[in-house]
């Protein structure tokens, strides 16, 4: 009778100790050919330090060149596309990235693309994986380059 107690006791926080703190992330891709240049809108919010740094290496990675403008200030007459960004941050014993918000639109404002992510939490020491682990997988299904299907085994509940 013990034995049935504990397995209806512990099942419950197994379960939720497990499913409930995987990454996720969810994407409309670019349709089309893919921009060369990218301008990307400064957000002096973000406290990610290395977020735009990592954003450009990965677009440089699909051969697409970038430059950062100032959030005060409007596109430099050479952009025809740009992408704006949020992403927060949450501490458990360091800071880590915890969400992001990717917006991808021509210069009128039209959106040619969106990803967001989600991290993980809890006991889902993937968490602490630094951001361009967590940022190369959005990139690329951002960029149409992988389907969201196709994301590392820490992102499991990919949509």
């Amino acid at each position: 009778m013990l034995y049935r107690k504990t397995i209806a006791t512990l099942s419950p926080s197994i379960f939720f100790l497990t499913g409930c703190f995987s990454a996720s992330m969810n994407v409309r891709p670019v349709s089309g050919d893919l921009p060369k240049f990218i301008c990307i809108k400064e957000n002096p919010k973000v406290a990610v330090d290395d977020f735009v740094p990592v954003i450009q290496h990965l677009l440089f990675g699909h051969g697409i060149q970038s430059e950062v403008f100032e959030e005060t200030k409007e596109a430099p007459e050479k952009c025809g596309h740009i992408l704006t960004y949020v992403a927060w941050r949450r501490w458990d014993v360091v800071p880590f990235l915890y969400q992001a918000d990717l917006r991808l639109m021509r210069r009128s404002g039209e959106i040619l693309a969106s990803a967001s992510y989600t991290g993980g939490g809890g006991f889902n020491f993937s968490k602490f994986a630094g951001t361009e682990t967590k940022m190369a997988p959005v990139i690329d299904a951002l960029l149409g380059k992988t389907s969201v299907k196709q994301l590392s085994p820490e992102t499991d509940d990919a949509k």
